[in-house]
């Protein structure tokens, strides 16, 4: 009986060189899930990093807190990507303004955020924000007469609290003037 023969090892390389022709398309469809792979990956990347822009950050928390915005589109709510806009930045000096749109979404709608702000030593601010919806609705989130009024207000209350402070003391020190019996009996030769 004879023994069977083991099978001819056919190398990988050269078979392919001798079918060049099938490799081809197999070959440039790898190249290109590659290639497509790297700058999906790179655009994933940056539009993550937009969502991380504090400006965005801030812009979708104060929708989220917004009762009317809560109310139409439900919870949870999730700001997208800036779909249009500028932002311009002066990198050294630490200035800049930006006017975006962001688009946000619950389960009970859709809407966008209209975005105006300003980047002022490092620290974004949300100057105007509107809440425009899907039904048509035009929500003013931040407006410069909301921050001013809020502004106004504050002003009132850190004034208010100075005079209390100025109250206090001048409480404290009659206190300490009438319980000084040398203090009484010359107030008392004084008036006499």
């Amino acid at each position: 009986m004879s023994q069977p023969q083991p099978a001819e090892r056919v190398d990988f390389f050269e078979w392919a060189w001798k079918h060049k022709l099938m490799m081809l398309p197999i070959v440039l469809a790898l190249m290109l899930s590659v290639c497509g792979g790297v700058v999906g990956m790179i655009y994933i990347s940056a539009l993550s990093g937009v969502r991380e822009n504090p400006l965005h950050r801030e812009a979708v928390t104060i929708a989220s807190e917004n009762e009317q915005v809560r109310k139409a589109l439900g919870e949870p709510m999730a700001g997208g990507f800036i779909e249009s806009g500028t932002i311009n930045i002066d990198e050294e000096a630490q200035f800049g303004s930006a006017d975006i749109e962001i688009p946000i979404s619950g389960p009970l709608g859709r809407g966008r955020l209209i975005v105006e702000g300003k980047l002022a030593e490092g620290n974004w601010s949300v100057e105007k924000l509107t809440a425009s919806l899907e039904n048509g609705q035009v929500i003013p989130l931040v407006d410069e007469k909301i921050k001013a009024d809020k502004a106004a207000a504050e002003k009132a209350e850190a004034e208010k609290a100075e005079t209390n402070n100025v109250d206090a003391e001048n409480a404290d020190a009659d206190e300490t003037a009438n319980s000084d019996p040398v203090a009484q009996e010359s107030e008392q030769l004084d008036s006499e």
